[in-house]
């Protein structure tokens, strides 16, 4: 039906169709797994969070309190950045 010569030309541009569908392939999934690093370290992080016990979780607040308290003072610059960080947050996310 169709001469030999258009059929391999047809079978070898279908081969060269399926090396470039395939590096592409390869390519894409590379990307996505360096995408999903952050993602699965959140997830583990995640996992570790809801294996803890609710009365360490509440415990761990006034902790968290007085740690904040006795690293980043209220006078010093850090302090201030972090109390103010909500705020210039909110900020930058309204003006975009």
């Amino acid at each position: 039906m169709y001469p030999q010569a258009n059929l391999d030309l047809l079978a070898q541009r279908k081969r060269a169709l399926m090396l470039s569908i395939r590096a592409r392939r390869e390519d894409c999934s590379a990307q996505l797994q360096q995408v999903m690093e952050p993602v699965v370290w959140a997830e583990s992080i995640y996992a570790r969070w809801k294996a803890i016990s609710p009365a360490v979780k509440i415990a761990a607040v006034p902790i968290g309190v007085l740690l904040k308290q006795k690293l980043f003072p209220r006078g010093g610059l850090v302090g201030k950045a972090l109390r103010w960080a909500p705020v210039a947050f909110s900020l930058f996310k309204s003006k975009r």
